[in-house]
């Protein structure tokens, strides 16, 4: 009941966040550039996001790999802007919450991982920044936020859930003896 309710206590965090995120980012978007470079630039986060998320929801086993991935992408990024920072704008940023977003749609299926995987998305692109020259680390924190309370609260839904034996492999022989290798 306890690790039902933090799961779902960090998923609406993210949602929250993620609804709030998208519709500052979408109307300063449309503010500045406008017209359809703005649309380009919401749909080449929103398409990812929409794309990992869905592949989190129907194919979690496939989803933690690719979210691997691209987590190790966003900080090979996180390092080139802090070692290249002219003209990165909010892209980092804006790289971190789509992620996030996936992420969390993750965590109801593949907690732990997901739990994981927030805390590295939240604290290492900000922390990296912080040893460059911190352009863009008020956006950069402000995105950061809710996937590290939400990868905490992951966290402890799937060590609550430690309680429970998992299920085994194995089959009981009824005599408390395990069973013979071929």
């Amino acid at each position: 009941m306890l690790a039902r309710f933090l799961k779902w206590t960090g998923f609406t965090l993210m949602v929250l966040s993620t609804l709030i995120a998208g519709i500052f980012i979408v109307g300063e978007t449309f503010t500045d550039p406008g017209g359809w470079k703005a649309a380009g630039l919401v749909a080449a986060w929103a398409v990812p996001l929409a794309v990992l998320a869905a592949l989190a929801w129907y194919r979690p086993g496939w989803a933690v790999p690719v979210c691997v991935v691209v987590t190790g992408a966003l900080i090979g990024i996180s390092i080139w802007f802090t070692v290249s920072p002219r003209g990165k704008g909010p892209t980092e940023a804006i790289l971190t919450f789509a992620l996030a977003a996936a992420i969390a749609v993750l965590g109801l299926k593949r907690t732990g991982v997901a739990g994981v995987l927030l805390l590295v998305v939240g604290i290492v692109p900000f922390a990296v920044n912080s040893l460059g020259r911190g352009h863009g680390a008020n956006s950069l924190a402000a995105v950061s936020l809710a996937p590290v309370i939400t990868g905490i609260l992951y966290l402890l839904s799937a060590s609550s859930k430690g309680g429970r034996p998992a299920p085994s492999a194995r089959t009981d022989t009824g005599t408390g003896e395990l069973p013979k290798a071929a």
